[in-house]
């Protein structure tokens, strides 16, 4: 148990703690008044209103960290719906501290402590990234595609292609390849073949050894071989075989 006090709560247990006061039984239940006078709720007032202290401070401390991280909407660059929505949701959002204040009512006081601390640290660490931020502003360097990409149909193949790398638009369409490939320019390069040691291998060969089986001459020379005869391949051909 948590009978323990803590600053001006009597208990950080209460008020739930009693087998009498369950939920809000501890502030709508159990009120009495004498002679005319003043209802008296059944902690008294000095407990009730301590108690009632921190549902009141996270209440207000919510309300000002919702009101100080939420960043301010862009109104030149939304649409119309864009803005309704947003203001239709700030206003449900306005709701959310005190429906967080009526649970809290019903739960341990030392869970509201918690609560509240916990806020103050959440916008305590956003205050002060933000003022690091606003002081040691991020340098970035745009690449030269971004300002190009407000118009994706504007943007040259090469401009959409780095840009598809980063993952920010889609990359050249087939009709823009097309294009780029009709006015590419061809490289010209020298046959290989000439150079290449299979080449050389065959063209060292003699002569006299280079006639090939029959069965074989079809598949190197592509024609059809006269009947048992051998007929000696073409440097080319053997070359070719031999690579």
């Amino acid at each position: 148990e948590l009978n323990e006090p803590f600053l001006w709560i009597p208990s950080l247990e209460g008020p739930v703690h009693g087998p009498d006061y369950r939920d809000l039984d501890w502030l709508l239940s159990g009120w009495t008044s004498v002679d005319g006078a003043l209802p008296i709720p059944s902690l008294g007032w000095e407990t009730t209103l301590a108690f009632l202290v921190m549902p009141v401070l996270l209440v207000l401390g919510q309300s000002f960290t919702m009101s100080t991280l939420t960043p301010e909407p862009d109104k030149e660059t939304m649409s119309a719906e864009e803005l309704d929505q947003f203001e239709k949701s700030q206003r449900i959002l306005k709701f959310l501290p005190l429906l967080i204040g009526f649970f809290s009512l019903q739960v341990p006081a030392g869970l509201t402590i918690y609560w509240f601390t916990t806020n103050l640290y959440t916008l305590g660490q956003s205050l002060s990234v933000k003022a690091y931020y606003n002081a040691n502003p991020p340098e970035i360097e745009l690449p030269d595609y971004w300002d190009a990409l407000d118009d994706l149909e504007a943007m040259t193949p090469e401009e959409q292609r780095e840009a598809a790398k980063a993952g920010l638009a889609k990359g050249p369409n087939w009709e823009d390849l097309k294009v780029e490939a009709r006015f590419h320019p061809v490289v010209e390069r020298s046959a290989m073949r000439e150079s290449s040691a299979s080449w050389q291998r065959v063209a060292d060969i003699d002569p006299s050894q280079r006639e090939i089986a029959a069965e074989l001459q079809e598949w190197v020379t592509g024609k059809p071989a006269a009947n048992g005869a051998t007929e000696e391949p073409s440097v080319e051909a053997t070359a070719a075989t031999s690579a």
